[in-house]
């Protein structure tokens, strides 16, 4: 299951949930209020080599310079 961010609209509190994309919305951990709504989220992409992970992504350098 993902981890998603949620928002309070009761209180404005911004919380992480794991949850299935087809479940509902948690209440929040705060108020307790229903109206919570998901958030779009960071994510990070690990790169090969390093063993890091990053929230950016660059593409790996290439030697060619032509494709013809």
């Amino acid at each position: 299951m993902p981890m998603f961010d949620f928002r309070c609209q009761d209180c404005g509190h911004v919380f992480e949930e794991l949850v299935s994309n087809s479940a509902a919305p948690p209440p929040c951990p705060k108020c307790e209020s229903t109206k919570t709504l998901r958030m779009l989220s960071k994510f990070s992409v690990k790169t090969g080599g390093g063993g890091g992970s990053t929230s950016s992504y660059s593409p790996p350098k290439s030697n060619c310079t032509s494709f013809g």
